[in-house]
């Protein structure tokens, strides 16, 4: 054997091969490589070449450790994403984690597969991938099969399976300790994230007044419907009660404020420091270019605001989903657990699929809001016609049809509601508070 190339003849590729995979596709290039040996001198730089380009080839074919990591990581990967998104539902984790979970399984990626590369005598790194084949006359073995120094990992040490199994480590201690760290804070009333209950700001079951969102849009029904649905999710708190709208807007009035108009976020702060009552919820529904976005705020007595949240949506197909979720981080900051929170029932499962009652409900508040309550009962009475399942519409005429002194359909409005609800068993306080509004009504 030559000692200049002991590396390159056909019986040591066939052999190193052959240990990983005996393909025809190998064995076909180890047939050609001691082909060109016997037709071509050796140490001469086209006999080099070649047998370079030959091997070069081969190991690429030959690349199966590399996928053999990569679907190990993928399927690890999705394995840990789930068992997150699981949990967070489950154990009330901050809606964050998933996300943070993500970002660094996808950071990890080329990380793992440099360490793939860069170990276990993998192809694409070996001295005769990474200089000019003419450059290994003279050479033993041993100084060939190293990495060079003129590559970048030579000498570095850091694409080990030693220290990447230890940076996968750190990022499941990264993901560990940021959650305990939030949900400690939380707990405590420590800092931006800390709730409210703890801190002492509020006391559990103490009155809160919701404004009406206010409408920044060109679709004034926009605010109406976010405003109900937010007030729907404000009352299955266990940490807080809403305020009676009719008694709040009673003493606006009492104050000074004009009896034919909403409830302004001025006028609440007023209502709240005359009656004692801890804090004020309002908002906004605005637009950011061809995003709508859905703004909220707590608010003191004093007019000094606590915390603002924000989220922002694409569609209208959207909205409920992001009322949800604005309402989720509203009632975490008041004090509520995200567990118990996460257990109530879904906006969309109250909703309707229908786009007819949908729109029905929408020309409803519009009405309503144009201060002509029959035309607008009109329109829900239509909408639940065409969907009798779409738990909004009923609650809606309930509160319409207080509004307009019809006791009786108000009644028979939350019934509705709650004969829709009732049987999942995962409503209950709204369920209750309804029926405690049917009573108050007899």
């Amino acid at each position: 054997m030559d000692p200049a190339y002991p590396f390159v003849r056909a019986e040591f590729v066939t052999r190193s091969l052959s240990k990983a995979t005996a393909t025809p596709i190998l064995r076909l290039l180890a047939t050609q490589l001691a082909r060109h040996e016997r037709t071509s001198p050796r140490g001469s730089p086209g006999h080099a070449a070649v047998i370079h380009a030959i091997r070069k080839l081969a190991r690429a074919v030959n690349r199966r450790s590399v996928w053999q990591v990569l679907g190990v990581y993928a399927l690890s990967s999705w394995a840990a994403w789930v068992l997150v998104a699981l949990g967070t539902d489950a154990i009330g984790l901050p809606a964050w984690t998933p996300t943070l979970t993500l970002s660094l399984l996808v950071a990890m990626l080329p990380v793992f597969v440099a360490t793939a590369v860069a170990q276990g005598g993998l192809p694409g790194l070996r001295i005769e991938d990474e200089i000019d084949p003419n450059d290994l006359v003279g050479l033993t073995p041993d100084q060939v099969l190293v990495v060079p120094e003129a590559h970048p990992l030579y000498g570095s040490g850091i694409f080990t399976w030693r220290n990447t199994v230890l940076g996968a480590v750190s990022c499941v201690a990264l993901v560990v300790t940021s959650v305990v760290a939030y949900m400690t804070m939380w707990a405590l009333g420590i800092g931006p994230v800390g709730s409210l209950l703890a801190q002492g700001v509020i006391a559990e079951r103490d009155p809160v007044v919701l404004v009406a969102f206010e409408n920044r849009t060109d679709d004034s029904s926009l605010a109406a419907l976010v405003t109900d649905a937010f007030e729907l999710e404000l009352s299955r708190s266990r940490v807080v009660t809403l305020a009676d709208p009719a008694s709040v807007l009673a003493v606006a009035v009492e104050l000074g404020a004009d009896p034919s108009s909403p409830l302004t976020t001025e006028a609440a702060h007023r209502v709240a420091e005359q009656q004692g009552l801890r804090l004020i919820l309002s908002g906004d529904v605005g637009r950011r270019g061809s995003a709508f976005v859905l703004r909220s705020g707590i608010s003191l007595p004093s007019g000094s605001v606590v915390a603002r949240f924000e989220e922002a949506y694409s569609g209208e197909d959207e909205l409920l989903a992001a009322v949800e979720h604005l309402s989720e981080r509203v009632r975490e900051r008041l004090g509520e657990s995200l567990r118990v929170i996460r257990e109530g029932e879904r906006l969309a499962s109250i909703s309707t699929d229908s786009d007819d009652a949908l729109r029905l409900l929408r020309q409803s508040d519009r009405a309503s809001l144009g201060g002509d309550l029959a035309q607008a009962i009109a329109l829900l009475e239509q909408s639940i016609d065409t969907d009798p399942s779409f738990a909004m519409g009923w609650r809606r005429l309930g509160v319409l049809s207080e509004q307009a002194a019809n006791a009786s359909r108000a009644r028979e409005a939350y019934q509705a509601v709650i004969d829709l609800w009732e049987p999942s068993g995962r409503a209950q306080r709204t369920v209750r508070l309804l029926q405690e509004r049917i009573a108050a009504l007899d």
